[in-house]
């Protein structure tokens, strides 16, 4: 037996949306699209961000909201509140090495934030000087940074989010 399939529900009486976050442009827009728009669609980021985006290789919002140089500095950023300074157990083997470069292994959390972006393993000097055309310098800033936010909860709704509503008139 086979599932009727279901009639398209009308959007009309819908009232969600996120014009405080998008340019003018792509206010009305769904979400899936918001997430495969170019990042400069994001309220504060011009259209050259588009260049270092692609340089980045971090062309849409998703990509951006997904990128994993944000997932990871953001990890650092929530990690560091937690971190008791001078108290690491004898034996302990937290680490993060897989993420980090080499020369700063040793670090703490709350010390990690402070180092450039370029710290994080597998982001150049070069991906970390693009980054400084978008005013971020350390991990902290990239961990925190509000636009990389806001690109992470769209591209997490665009999956969320439902086709099957007819576009209001």
């Amino acid at each position: 037996m086979h599932a009727a399939k279901k009639e398209a529900e009308p959007a009309a009486d819908f009232s969600m949306n996120i014009n405080g976050a998008v340019d003018k442009a792509y206010e009305g827009k769904s979400m899936l699209e918001l997430s495969e728009a170019p990042i400069s669609a994001l309220q504060g980021l011009a259209d050259s961000a588009d260049a270092i985006g692609k340089d980045l290789k971090i062309e849409t919002v998703g990509k951006l909201g997904n990128w994993k140089y944000f997932l990871r500095a953001r990890a650092v950023c929530q990690l560091a509140k937690y971190e008791t300074a001078g108290k690491r157990e004898d034996g302990s083997i937290m680490n993060i090495n897989k993420g980090i470069d080499k020369d700063f292994e040793a670090q703490s959390f709350t010390e990690l934030l402070k180092l450039p972006t370029s710290a994080l393993q597998g982001l150049s000097d070069n991906h970390a000087d693009l980054l400084k055309k978008l005013k971020i310098k350390t991990i902290k800033q990239l961990g925190s940074w509000k636009l990389a936010e806001v690109a992470n909860a769209i591209y997490y709704c665009a999956k969320l989010e439902s086709a099957d509503l007819k576009k209001s008139a």
